[in-house]
């Protein structure tokens, strides 16, 4: 199981609380609670092999995972947030081995590796990404003096070797030249665009953003297409004319 989302970590009464921020169809963000989470995931999931929770401050629902007895859970470090960079990173790594039968802790281990190795990552990503496994609670639960993990790790057999592929080839996106700026305090006029178009009570054939020169109707639009493409909304194409 991959689980990518935002995770956020409040201080409240001088306690933290943890939430994972979902997206639904429409692009607004669902707060979901670690009560709710731990309701949701000990209701509905068998046992897994593998969890994988690519979320900042996120080895609080790694825990749960750990509880309910999935064997390996990658998890951000509880007091910490994960570059995106980092976490594709270490992925593409772990699920490369994975998938080619190389046992888990083997594989976790290489991907930190290459995070290592990666001078365009800043020093500490890779400490922040951790492994929890089934027989670390176990452990837990004993005598001090019987703390000895019985840990036998093996590759997933259901997988019988495959390789990534990258699904943007298939969606005909004409890309803007050069990379986009970082748009700030416009994310009301996006999710208004957003919700003009895509939404069935008011979707619209035409959406019209005015405004006087140099206010960034550019950016907003090209963010807003930029944010389309990655949720592969339009499936027939997303096309940006500069005029």
């Amino acid at each position: 199981m991959h689980i990518s989302c935002h995770g956020i970590a409040q201080a409240q009464s001088g306690s933290s609380v943890n939430y994972l921020l979902f997206e639904d169809e429409h692009g607004n963000g669902q707060l979901v609670s670690e009560d709710s989470l731990r309701k949701l995931i000990l209701r509905n999931l068998p046992n897994i092999g593998v969890v994988v929770v690519a979320a900042c401050y996120s080895e609080f629902v790694g825990k749960i995972f750990q509880r309910i007895g999935a064997r390996h859970v990658v998890c951000i470090d509880k007091s910490h947030q994960v570059m995106d960079q980092a976490i594709l990173v270490f992925t593409r790594r772990f699920y490369s081995e994975v998938l080619a039968n190389t046992p888990v802790c083997k594989a976790f281990v290489d991907a930190k590796n290459e995070l290592l190795a990666n001078t365009d990552i800043p020093d500490g990503q890779a400490d922040i990404i951790k492994l929890l496994k089934e027989e670390d609670q176990e452990l837990k639960q004993m005598n001090e003096a019987n703390k000895v993990s019985n840990h036998v790790c093996y590759g997933l057999e259901i997988c019988q070797g495959g390789e990534f592929v990258s699904s943007s080839e298939k969606h005909n996106v004409l890309k803007r030249s050069g990379q986009l700026t970082k748009l700030l305090f416009r994310e009301t006029e996006m999710h208004a665009i957003i919700t003009a178009l895509r939404d069935p009570q008011k979707a619209e054939k035409l959406v019209c953003v005015t405004g006087p020169p140099m206010v960034g109707k550019s950016a907003l639009l090209a963010h807003t297409c930029s944010h389309a493409k990655d949720r592969k909304w339009f499936l027939g194409g997303i096309l940006h004319v500069k005029v």
